[in-house]
């Protein structure tokens, strides 16, 4: 896997390809949590994550 930076510019036609760069984040990330053995990090950094501010 490769980590690039993606310049996108934040109009309301590059929405698409925001979200498409939002799903490929989360998706990597949900990889990672379910890759660990120790769940217990893993619930409370989704506990933070899910409070609403």
């Amino acid at each position: 896997m490769t980590r690039e930076l993606a310049p996108v510019k934040t109009r309301i036609y590059n929405l698409i390809d925001l979200r498409e760069i939002l799903v490929g984040c989360n998706r990597s990330y949900l990889a990672q949590l379910s890759a660990l053995d120790d769940f217990s990090a893993g619930v409370s950094a989704i506990g933070r994550l899910s409070k609403p501010r």
